[in-house]
């Protein structure tokens, strides 16, 4: 799961700002001409977003994935799916409830 988190994070639009900050890696988008591919985009930005399908207001900024990218989309549904069947829950006793019987 965290390389699949890890993957999906590499295509984010870094804010300049966090890069020079040394608090974010830079991404595709930073790795020069013709080496990122359309496959996933998640925006950044200051200003609230109009169209957001998903979006994360993160130290003084805002990431989103637009409302019309359906390739995006359909990614971060499929990677929630995984977290789902990650999911294994707790093995918790539910309670019992005994009914006579006459």
């Amino acid at each position: 799961m965290l390389q699949v988190m890890a993957a999906f994070a590499s295509y984010l639009d870094v804010p300049e700002e966090h890069l020079q900050e040394h608090r974010a890696s830079p991404s595709f988008q930073h790795a020069g001409d013709g080496t990122r591919q359309d496959t996933v985009q998640i925006h950044s930005g200051k200003e609230k977003p109009d169209r957001a399908f998903a979006a994360v207001y993160y130290r003084d900024y805002w990431f989103w994935i637009d409302d019309s990218d359906l390739r995006t989309k359909r990614a971060l549904t499929a990677v929630m799916f995984f977290f789902t069947l990650a999911d294994t829950g707790t093995n918790e006793k539910l309670p019992l409830i005994t009914i006579p019987a006459q």
